[in-house]
């Protein structure tokens, strides 16, 4: 499994609209819409790409790591490369959807144990949708997709009282629980 983490060099520059319209005019234009059918799809035709730039790492991240994770635990092996990592400081929890329970394994990569099950029981999803790993206050919340509810574990695995939301939601959502304010705040997308 390959997954990259970015951390981006703030920067404060003011930029005006004139001067982003400037920039995007210096590259050539290497895609059009066309209509078929009922429908109006972009169509790139990368031979027309002329220009190409190569960029210092530095740029974008202050240092790289790469971490094979555990690979001597069966219980470790991730089944898709759809798999999405959370990080915090101690610990990197991957989900691959519906495959396989959350995986936690610490800063090293070794594998410590699976946090939840997939089913419809107690502590149980069906599709993970997001993960917050809160270290300060030894929590896993796990946000299931078509759920109304927060799982809440702790990182030994134990699962704890879930949070229970005001409505239903769906997919695409992003949430954060804010411990010391006791708010979760969670982000819907836009949808008819």
């Amino acid at each position: 499994m390959f997954f990259s983490v970015f951390s981006c060099i703030s920067c404060k520059k003011e930029v005006s609209i004139q001067s982003f319209d400037t920039f995007w005019n210096q590259f050539d234009i290497i895609g059009n819409y066309e209509v078929i059918g009922n429908d109006s799809v972009l169509i790139c035709d990368l031979s027309k790409v002329k220009q190409s730039h190569i960029l210092p790492v530095e740029l974008i991240a202050k240092d790289i790591e790469i971490l094979l994770l555990d690979q001597d635990n069966e219980d470790a092996l991730i089944a898709t490369s759809l798999a999405i990592p959370y990080l915090s400081e101690n610990y990197i929890a991957v989900t691959d959807g519906s495959h396989s329970p959350l995986k936690l394994f610490d800063k090293e990569g070794t594998f410590l144990r699976h946090i939840g099950g997939i089913g419809q029981g107690p502590g149980e999803y069906t599709i993970i949708g997001k993960i917050q790993l809160d270290e300060d206050n030894n929590r896993i919340y796990i946000l299931p997709v078509a759920s109304n509810q927060i799982l809440v574990y702790d990182f030994d695995g134990n699962l704890y009282s879930s949070i229970p939301l005001c409505e239903f939601v769906l997919y695409g959502n992003s949430f954060k629980v804010d411990s010391q304010k006791e708010e979760i705040l969670i982000t819907k997308p836009v949808s008819p």
